[in-house]
């Protein structure tokens, strides 16, 4: 009975704090400066909602998604400092 517990509850939990990841304005992107480190990042704006990683001929990337119902807050990774920013708003295409 215990497992079968664990086993519901941690998908729920790992939901809930996904939805409770920091909410990103396009203001709040301007204070993450090019050359950031995850760290650095993550100290403005918290923890992201959502990482996604690639990597292509010995250059690694990450994004960081922010999502919440005013948008989509990114901060573009590259070799683990920071490229850019972008705010898409909701409902816009990226």
């Amino acid at each position: 009975m215990e497992t079968i517990l664990r086993c519901l509850l941690l998908p729920a939990a790992t939901l809930l704090l996904g939805a409770c990841s920091s909410a990103v304005t396009q203001s709040q992107l301007t204070q993450v400066t090019p050359g950031m480190k995850t760290d650095q990042v993550q100290k403005i704006l918290g923890q992201p909602t959502r990482i996604d990683q690639s990597e292509i001929t010995g250059l690694s990337g990450q994004v960081y998604h922010y999502v919440s119902s005013a948008g989509d807050g990114q901060v573009v990774f590259v070799n683990d400092a920071v490229f850019e920013t972008n705010f898409v708003p909701a409902g816009a295409h990226a």
